[in-house]
């Protein structure tokens, strides 16, 4: 997998824009597959990643490695969409930097 870039994570939540900010089932399934392939983006090493802070690349390692309280907290669809709707938020403020103050100028 090459490394991801904001652009790979910013695809990704356009499919799920709206519904991010809507209320949902706290058993429900709607944001488990975008919260998979978002793990295994912030699992991926990057220099993006680097500068996602560590909160959410914490949650993603523990994910992954099956922590047994990390992986029960995310069986809830509602707990997958805040932690979501942060990242989401993170990312967008991230590029609206990035594009303000490139690099070189």
């Amino acid at each position: 997998m090459k490394a991801p870039k904001i652009d790979d994570y910013l695809a990704l939540f356009r499919l799920y824009e709206g519904a991010l900010k809507e209320p949902v089932e706290p058993r429900g399934e709607r944001f488990e597959l975008l919260f998979d392939q978002v793990i295994r983006l912030l699992h991926s090493p990057s220099p993006l990643n680097n500068e996602i802070p560590f909160p959410f690349r914490d949650v993603a390692r523990r994910f992954s490695d099956n922590d047994a309280a990390t992986v029960e907290h995310f069986r809830y669809d509602e707990n997958r969409q805040f932690f979501l709707s942060d990242l989401y938020d993170f990312l967008h403020l991230l590029a609206a930097k990035k594009s303000r103050f490139p690099r070189g100028s």
